[in-house]
Order: structure tokens, then C-alpha cells, then sequence
């Protein structure tokens, strides 16, 4: 993968100063766009908070009524389920491209949830990215990392995998098993919970669904 229009912050790790400039300049942004690859990909993992979703493309958005207020991110999800989330485009955020084994990750991530959650135990953003500390994501997944993916979105009928702290990654084989894991799924996606993510984290609005 090499990535384009970038500045290294460290060894493995690519920051795209000039993102939100190219975002305002076409109104949309595929993530895919963000890097040119040798290798094609195989496959999107939209990353929401340890929320992942199989996706075909995952789609930077800006409203042109309200380009200054919010920007929109929409996943072309595997499988018959849907998901999407709105940010505050007026917050300080910075993109990053973290290269690792066997694939890659689009991030992004704000001055304030930087300040809020990792500022006591990193000193940048780019080093919290690498071990990875962030919220929201694109994973790129090549071979049998997207193949496993893939067989999951295939044959599941829950809204999306979960990852939890340990890095173990749930795979619920229905909407129900999906729901039983409440502790593993993020507040705002939660059944009844009427709970609001932090204000730090930029996000205005998110859905998920199944579509029947």
C-alpha cells in the first residue's frame, strides 16, 4: 500500500493532512480513495467503537447545506443490513493510515477524545493510533482475514460483529444473539438504552439496521 498525499508521523503510520480539503472540494470521498494500493483489496471492516461491519465501500459525505457543520460517513455493507454516522465537522479531527500485517486502517480521530481518553498515556495522536487507541475506522483486509469476514455477512442476520477489549472479535449469528451481547455493543446502539455517546467524540448521530 502507498499511501497518497500524506505526512509520516512514525514508522507505519500516515497522517492526511489535506483530507477534509479534498472531502469539501468533491462533497464525497470513498475511504478506498485514500490510498493507493498494489494489491487489491479484498475487503472494508467499518469500525464504530468495537462495532465492525463487512462493507463493499465506506463513503466520506458532506451535505452541501451544511458543509460546515457536519460531514456523514455511509457504509455499502455485505449482507442486508445498513449502517451509517454523522460527525461534527466543526471539531478539530485528524486522518490517519496505520499499516500493519496483512492489511491497513483508515482512522480518524479528534482533538478532543485524543484529550479526553489518551492524552495522560500518549503524547500525539499517531502514537495512540498505533496501538490502537481510536474510536472509528476502516480496516482493509486482504486473503483469509476478508474471507472470514465475508462468510460471516453472508450467512448472519445480526447488524455487525463486535469486538471487545481483549481484541476478541464476537461473531452473534443472528439479531437476537446480537442483542444479547449489550455489554459488547456500543450505548448508542444498544436496545432502549437512550444512552448518548460523549460529546467528545464528534458524533452526532449513527444508525444500524437489519433490513428484512
Amino acid at each position: 500500500m502507498n499511501p497518497d498525499n500524506t505526512t509520516m508521523e512514525t514508522p507505519g503510520i500516515y497522517r492526511f493532512p489535506e483530507f477534509f480539503d479534498r472531502l469539501e472540494a468533491r462533497g464525497s470521498l470513498r475511504v478506498q480513495d485514500a490510498v493507493e494500493s498494489e494489491t487489491e483489496v479484498d475487503g472494508l471492516v467499518y469500525h464504530h467503537r468495537g462495532l465492525q461491519v463487512p462493507a463493499h465501500t465506506v463513503m466520506f459525505l458532506l451535505d452541501p447545506e451544511t458543509t460546515t457543520e457536519s460531514f456523514r460517513v455511509e457504509v455499502a455493507a455485505l449482507g442486508p443490513r445498513t449502517a451509517w454516522a454523522e460527525f461534527d465537522r466543526t471539531a478539530a479531527w485528524d486522518v490517519y493510515l496505520l499499516l500493519f500485517d496483512g492489511g491497513a486502517v483508515v482512522t480518524w480521530v479528534s482533538d478532543a477524545e485524543f484529550a479526553a481518553e489518551e492524552a495522560e498515556q500518549f503524547d500525539s495522536k499517531a502514537e495512540a493510533v498505533v496501538t490502537g487507541r481510536f474510536s472509528f475506522g476502516t480496516f482493509f483486509l486482504f486473503g483469509p482475514d476478508w474471507v472470514e469476514r465475508e462468510t460471516w455477512a453472508e450467512t448472519s442476520s445480526a447488524p455487525g460483529l463486535l469486538q471487545v477489549d481483549t481484541g476478541q472479535v464476537l461473531d452473534p449469528s443472528t439479531e437476537e444473539e446480537f442483542h444479547e451481547l449489550r455489554a459488547a455493543i456500543p450505548p448508542e446502539f444498544r436496545r432502549n438504552a437512550n444512552t448518548d455517546p460523549p460529546d467528545y467524540l464528534g458524533l452526532l448521530d449513527c444508525g444500524l439496521a437489519i433490513e428484512n
